[in-house]
């Protein structure tokens, strides 16, 4: 039906069914662009920051009887100013497991913002796990 001319066109159809090759081609891909829309807008959910007394499995989880030293006021502040103080050497990963149990309350947060876990050997020793009861 068309050709192009020797200088070459993108699209040179010579027999009609190419021609419907091509607007399959095009409605396909509308469809796909459409699906993906829709999977954007109602697929994805806001997900919950982690929150000191929060609830789900976000939640961190602060023990009972520790009260927060005063470098930690406010703890917004802190939230964001902690890892300064641990590349300053002012204190390291190994002293804040003696206050904080990382699978409950660190690694939450550090699993939400995508930042490394912390992995200190000794916590167990601290924060032995939680054995579940069998039903």
């Amino acid at each position: 039906m068309f050709e192009g001319d020797k200088a070459g066109q993108l699209l040179i159809f010579t027999r009609p069914s190419q021609m419907r090759n091509y607007k399959e081609i095009r409605v396909l891909i509308g469809y796909l662009l459409s699906a993906i829309s829709l999977f954007m807008v109602v697929g994805c959910q806001q997900v919950q920051k982690p929150e000191i007394k929060g609830e789900g499995p976000l939640a961190v989880v602060m023990a009972r009887g520790i009260t927060s030293p005063e470098f930690h006021a406010p703890l917004e502040r802190w939230r964001t100013i902690h890892k300064k103080g641990i590349n300053n050497r002012d204190f390291t990963e190994r002293e804040c497991v003696l206050c904080h149990d990382p699978k409950k309350s660190c690694n939450r947060c550090h699993r939400y913002i995508g930042a490394r876990e912390i992995s200190v050997p000794e916590a167990s020793l601290f924060w032995p796990e939680e054995k579940k009861e069998k039903p």
